[in-house]
């Protein structure tokens, strides 16, 4: 691959690359994970016992893109020109000026011992023939060596409360069984001896139930829902009824009074479903990988990560405040592509707005603003303002081509191809709901008469 076609964003986690020819019909990308980095959060998941927050270079970044439309139309009220602007913004994980959530944190890991995790897996790291489970009960024993230093850690930096966090460890096959519940308390030496016996107890054989243990994950959180529930899924399989079992983890996600919820998934081996757990980690906010084996340190890295992103996003729901613009509308880029798009909301006229979003989400919004005003963002203590002088560094998650290359000939493509209308095509797609799957793209209904007026003049 050609070096010059690969764009890295500047606070990680994405990777994008272009051809000069063209769409192709399909692309086969075949990682192997590295490094694990969660915008500038990499300590979380090493052996040290300080947390920084993120540098001032780093939060200068977090606004990754900008992309506005000049004088797109003229206000009916007093005819001042108005623009449109795409705005790209990397929520970090650690944010100046933000209190945690005071609600329990319940973390619940979830192991499949089905019959298929006896498989002999291939020896990476010299440590002799073994089992899929195998690798998955050094992964976890080695995690939750870990996990009360990082949980102590948070505590001490004030990023999550000092209530008792519950940890439950939970098996499925043919059914699923509870093998141990445990608080970590304040008060106590952080010890997880009880869970890490209780892992290496655990033995394969049976069937592949995920509707048992998603209807018993409903119970637990209806009894709690306010707590903050963070789930790590570890499975080789996927659903056998997808239907039941996604109603049920939808009827979660749903309940009125749901605190926190989000499942991370972590697959393996030849007989995994991978748009099941894709599916899953999507419908509830967290993420889904899928590895060849679990063996190495660089995953038990990535899991932590991951785990810790979940307890500190279920600990900071933040609002981000928008001045001197209206939020036509909002969704979430990279990994957070297709899932439920941060919410909006305003006091009344010439009020500011405020978008929900949590740490680590890399989220865009098409604001419109007065041509002589400059918009502001503000997250937590931290002040942004929106200038077009990162404007080349928006993130380009579609499939774009340049027309002017490969259709100059052709009359109408040739008219596509001009500057302003390819930039009117990167906006479109935000205002149209047609575009994006429903429900992927917010358009606060407060805005709905300039979204109208913004739509009409892009497409013209």
């Amino acid at each position: 691959l050609d070096g010059s076609l690969v764009q890295h964003s500047p606070l990680g986690g994405l990777i994008q690359w272009k051809s000069f020819s063209g769409l192709r019909r399909g692309t086969l990308l075949k990682v192997r994970l590295k490094y694990s980095s969660y915008l500038g959060f990499d300590k979380i998941a090493s052996e040290t016992d300080e947390i920084g927050v993120l540098p001032e270079e780093t939060m200068s970044k977090m606004i990754t893109g900008v992309d506005s439309i000049k004088k797109c139309f003229f206000s009916s009220i007093d005819g001042s020109p108005l623009d449109t602007s795409l705005v790209d913004v990397n929520i970090p994980l650690v944010i100046p000026g933000v209190t945690p959530s005071s609600e329990q944190h319940e973390v619940y890991i979830i192991v499949d011992t089905s019959g298929s995790t006896c498989m002999s897996v291939r020896d990476y790291d010299g440590i002799g023939n073994m089992t899929f489970l195998d690798t998955s009960k050094l992964l976890l024993d080695g995690i939750l060596e870990v996990l009360p230093k990082h949980i102590e850690a948070l505590r001490k930096k004030k990023m999550i409360n000092q209530r008792p966090i519950k940890v439950h460890l939970w098996q499925f096959n043919s059914k699923m069984t509870k093998e141990a519940e445990f608080s970590l308390k304040e008060s106590l030496p952080l010890s997880l001896s009880i869970l890490q016996a209780r892992v290496k107890k655990l033995t394969s054989g049976g069937g592949t139930n995920y509707d048992d243990w998603a209807h018993e994950l409903r119970v637990n959180v209806s009894s709690n829902p306010s707590n903050l529930h963070s789930v790590l899924l570890v499975t080789d399989g996927g659903a056998t009824s997808r239907e039941y079992f996604f109603d049920e983890i939808e009827s979660i996600a749903s309940h009125p009074n749901l605190g926190f919820f989000q499942v991370d998934c972590l697959g393996y081996g030849p007989w995994l479903d991978p748009s099941c757990v894709s599916h899953l980690a999507q419908v509830t906010g967290g993420e889904a990988i899928m590895v060849e084996s679990l063996a190495g340190e660089q995953i038990r890295i990535k899991v932590l990560g991951m785990m810790a992103r979940s307890i500190l996003r279920a600990a900071s729901s933040i609002s981000m405040e928008i001045n001197n613009a209206s939020v036509l509308a909002t969704r979430l880029l990279n990994n957070d592509h297709g899932k439920q798009p941060p919410g909006v909301s305003s006091d009344g006229i010439n009020s500011s707005f405020s978008v929900s979003v949590y740490p680590g989400q890399h989220v865009r919004m098409l604001l419109l603003h007065s041509s002589w005003q400059t918009p502001i963002v503000t997250i937590g203590s931290i002040l942004l303002s929106v200038n077009s002088e990162v404007g080349d560094s928006l993130s380009d998650d579609g499939e774009w081509v340049d027309l002017a290359n490969a259709f100059i000939s052709t009359s109408l493509l040739a008219k596509l191809s001009n500057k302003r209308a390819l930039q009117a095509m990167k906006h479109l797609p935000m205002l149209e709901p047609a575009y994006f799957a429903a429900g992927s793209v917010n358009h606060p209904i407060e805005t709905a008469l300039e979204r109208h007026s913004a739509t009409l003049h892009t497409s013209i």
